[in-house]
């Protein structure tokens, strides 16, 4: 349903704000999960930081794709929801096949972001 949903304007925006309730507590359910065995104090950290992540990067797709709704055009729509199916597919494989280059990938990003927001806070001041 996620596939067809992404692709149709406003229903996509629709879409992720329903599952702003439920993708964000899953992400910290699965990391708390991931602990169970731990202390209590241990499952509430990892709570957290599940929670963090899925409540940053679902804000980024929803923003993103209540920005491509208001261009004229469908082509960014549909532009937009095939290039985050392949990124998707490729994330998913390459954390199967190969853990460690998908956290090399992460580590890229976040270094990435932390050499851009700095710039970025500069430029805005």
């Amino acid at each position: 349903m996620e596939f067809d949903a992404d692709k149709i304007p406003y229903i996509d925006s629709v879409w992720d704000a329903v599952h702003t309730f439920i993708r964000v507590p899953a992400g910290a359910l699965i990391a708390a999960s991931s602990v169970s065995d731990f202390n209590p104090t241990v499952q509430m950290v990892a709570l957290l930081l599940g929670g963090g992540p899925a409540l940053s990067s679902h804000g980024v797709k929803a923003t993103l794709r209540a920005a491509a709704n208001v261009s004229p055009e469908p082509a960014t729509n549909w532009t937009l929801s095939i290039l985050e199916d392949i990124f998707f597919m490729g994330a998913a494989a390459l954390a199967e096949l190969h853990p460690l280059g998908i956290l090399a990938v992460i580590l890229i990003f976040l270094l990435l972001l932390a050499w851009i927001l700095p710039k970025e806070y500069v430029y805005f001041m």
